[in-house]
């Protein structure tokens, strides 16, 4: 007898059978190659061993095997019958072949019928990583067809299989009879527990050819009681990601609509393209129509859907822009690398009328204003480049008091902004530019009337202005740590425009005009670090001060793009404080403020700010309108500016707040301020909100407070109770508000929630009850 070890590579050639029997004890492979080395020389003939070794193999594939495809066995004894031409292999059997693998307490290799049989607690591992569990499994000693008796059927994404017996082919279909499908990860863990849902099926099919999972004579079970029987149905297999099928059903209920449902379907036309047809049938209004195109390229992404209805009863809509028998829109997208670090894209919205995304729900999710735009941008090393074309699209129907305000929009054609950074230093510091050209026109001109005075926010016509900005800033790290920045900025505008009708008096109809304006600043700052213990500060007191002539022909240059400069912790210590570029803040200002940042433990930190800036010379540019209507009461429209400060902390990621006011200038009165608030716990999440706007009677503004908050409850494992909601407390009245109880146990997600929304009178805008169901693997609605 010869000892060998049992783990050995099985060559792919059919030796003729010879009579052998042996016992295999664990060794290493190298006893193999020493019994090998030990054999008479002479002409090469295969050992019984190696004949026996080298037949456990690949029979049905062998002009084909790869010289990787070799079979590796491993079990404590092998018993060959060479009357019957049958290999048995007993005792923490282990077969390893093309990426598959197969464990079993005993094994039967038939040769002649080119079949594996393995028996008793049955472990096979695809290549995919899918796992089979069974009692006895009989396998072609290719591993790619099989039969199996009591099996379970773990799949790589977290679905379940199980089924009384069942047979395979690989890369073609699976067939469970009496089988059960089911998404209960932890149900493997914890046997007796009851999946949240699953499905019973006298067959099921799953076929590896046309990627659907099929089921006959079905029924659904929700915690174990069967609630829905079909004879037959099939959904997309959830391991393929591009798969046509039918998608979770959408319901509807509204009143101007009615009851409804639609039933999407995916269609996968290639691994690049698909459609999505959603038909939606409404009681009140008929048919809607839903189709969407997408394709993907190498280097990006478009998509084209389009909606529409031939409304039974437009009277629903009567006196809005919905009192039509047909409404519709459509909305593309795109998005496209052309270039190395240039990108080109587009969103675009196209509607009959301006309410229809909003009643119906498609296309965009927002209800005052879409803006559509076609873009180019691109980005460098220390550069950035954006230019883009805008169009307004207006979403509400019109008032007596707004006037046509889709014919108020302006159309940006186009809008480009380029900015950059200097890579080589100049005189020491760095160098940084910023130009912008806006170019754009406008049907009827928009006039806003603020205590009696007109402003135009918006002139008809066409008009344009290209604006560039040169900075040069230097830092300097003086002696003791203080830290000296030099900065000179060159700002130079020139604009035209022509209105085309009405225009208000002592406004120019046409005109072209050009400015500029220097600016020299100083700043100082100094860090200081102190440690106690665990606990650091740094302390870090800021002086600025700007000096530039007054802004100039601010009655000539239009505004679109200023009109809201408010003082905040964001921008107290920036040189310009109007966001666009038709204003620039002009004269002598100073800002003075420290910050304070705290690492209290590991666990705990806080940060603050205050600020205050002063105007020292030359015309503030704050208390200045212009044509167009600017916020007066921003903050800074006095000599001393209000008192910004912001106070923030932070809890283990647990707890934080953060709380920003704006104070007048004797800290006497709070003009705004703001406070949010959140806490992240095991059992309950809150959040708080507060926002406080004093009396703007410069701007003709009340005064506003409102309050709110959200929490999230989980009164159980699976379930939560949710809300959340805002309260005008001027008004005494909600802005809207919801409640709802939602399950999730990864397996099923379901949520149902009341809301109301008003409107801003106090009116009921809109009530109503969302419910949302996601079946893992299954979809939802």
């Amino acid at each position: 007898m010869d000892i060998l070890s049992s783990s050995l590579l099985i060559a792919l050639d059919r030796p003729k059978p010879s009579v052998f029997r042996m016992a295999f004890w664990r060794r290493s492979v190298c006893a193999l190659a020493l019994g090998i080395a030990l054999l008479p020389a002479g002409k090469p003939t295969p050992a019984p061993a190696q004949q026996l070794f080298e037949s456990f193999a690949d029979s049905s594939e062998r002009k084909t095997a790869q010289p990787d495809d070799h079979l590796l066995l491993d079990a404590d004894t092998l018993v060959y019958d060479s009357k019957r031409d049958i290999v048995t292999v007993e005792g923490n059997v282990q077969i390893f072949f093309a990426g598959n693998s197969l464990e079993a307490d005993r094994v039967v290799y038939d040769r002649g019928k080119s079949s594996i049989r393995a028996i008793g607690k049955v472990r096979i591992v695809e290549a995919t990583g899918n796992v089979i569990r069974t009692e006895e499994v009989e396998l072609s000693d290719d591993f790619r067809k099989g039969f199996a008796k009591s099996l379970q059927i773990d799949a790589v994404d977290e679905t379940f299989f199980a089924a009384t017996g069942g047979a395979f082919e690989k890369g073609k279909q699976t067939v469970l009879d009496r089988g059960v499908y089911s998404v209960c990860a932890v149900c493997r863990t914890q046997p007796g527990r009851i999946p949240t849902w699953r499905i019973k099926a006298e067959k099921i099919i799953i076929n590896d050819e046309t990627h659907r999972i099929s089921y006959e004579k079905a029924s659904f079970e929700l915690l174990g009681v069967p609630i829905a029987y079909v004879p037959r149905f099939s959904h997309a297999d959830p391991r393929i990601k591009q798969k046509s099928g039918l998608l979770g059903p959408k319901f509807v209920i509204d009143s101007d609509l009615g009851g409804g449902i639609g039933i999407p379907y995916y269609y996968a036309i290639d691994e690049s393209s698909d459609i999505t047809v959603a038909p939606t049938y409404l009681s009140k209004q008929g048919l809607l129509g839903d189709i969407e195109w997408r394709k993907r390229f190498a280097n990006g992404a478009y998509s084209l859907r389009l909606s529409g209805i031939n409304q039974n009863s437009p009277e629903e809509f009567a006196g809005e822009s919905g009192d039509r028998n047909f409404r519709g829109g459509l909305r593309t997208t795109g998005d496209f690398a052309i270039a190395r670090n240039w990108n080109f894209g587009w969103d675009i919205l196209a509607l009959t009328d301006r309410t229809f995304a909003e009643d119906y729900k498609r296309l965009t999710d927002r209800v005052d204003r879409f803006t559509s735009n076609v873009h180019l941008t691109g980005l460098g090393k220390t550069t950035y480049f954006d230019a883009r074309a805008i169009y307004f699209n207006i979403l509400d129907d019109d008032t007596p008091l707004t006037g046509n305000l889709q014919r108020q929009q302006a159309v940006v054609h186009p809008l480009i902004d380029y900015d950059g950074i200097l890579e080589q230093p100049f005189v020491g510091g760095q160098v940084s530019y910023v130009t912008n050209l806006t170019s754009l026109s406008r049907l009827d001109q928009e006039v806003n009337v603020i205590n009696g005075r007109s402003f135009l926010d918006g002139a008809s016509g066409t008009q344009g202005r290209v604006s560039a900005e040169l900075e040069w800033k230097r830092q300097i790290i003086a002696p003791g740590g203080h830290v000296i920045t030099p900065s000179v900025a060159l700002r130079g505008d020139a604009a035209a425009f022509n209105q085309t009708n009405a225009f208000l008096p002592g406004i120019a109809q046409a005109d072209q005009l050009a400015r500029g304006q220097v600016t020299g600043g100083l700043e100082w700052r100094y860090p200081v670090l102190i440690t106690s213990g665990r606990t650091s500060h740094i302390l870090e007191p800021i002086a600025q001060i700007f000096a530039s002539p007054s802004e100039t022909q601010i009655d000539r240059f239009l505004n679109e793009d200023s009109r809201t400069p408010l003082l905040d912790d964001t921008n107290i210590f920036q040189r310009n404080r109007f966001a666009g570029f038709d204003r620039v803040e002009g004269g002598t200002r100073a800002n003075i403020g420290f910050t304070h940042q705290t690492q209290w433990t590991s666990w705990l930190t806080s940060d603050l700010l205050i600020g205050e800036s002063f105007h020292i010379a030359g015309t503030n540019s704050f208390t200045e309108q212009g044509i167009a209507s600017v916020f007066r009461e921003s903050g800074l429209e006095t000599d001393r500016s209000d008192v910004v400060t912001r106070v923030g902390l932070t809890f283990v990621d647990r707890y934080g707040l953060v709380a920003r006011g704006r104070f007048d200038e004797d800290l006497g009165a709070i003009n705004r301020g703001d406070f949010l608030s959140f806490y992240r716990g095991d059992i309950i999440d809150l959040g708080l909100g507060y926002t406080f706007i004093r009396e703007q009677p410069l701007d003709a503004l009340p005064e506003s407070s409102q309050i709110n908050g959200s929490f999230a409850l989980r009164v159980h494992e699976y379930w939560t109770l949710f809300g959340d909601g805002r309260y005008d407390i001027d008004d005494d009245r909600f802005v809207n508000n919801r409640i709802g109880i939602g399950f999730d146990d990864e397996q099923l997600r379901v949520s149902v929630a009341y809301f109301q929304d008003f409107d801003n009178i106090g009116e009921r805008d809109g009530t109503g009850v969302e419910l949302r169901v996601n079946l893992r693997t299954l979809g939802g609605f």
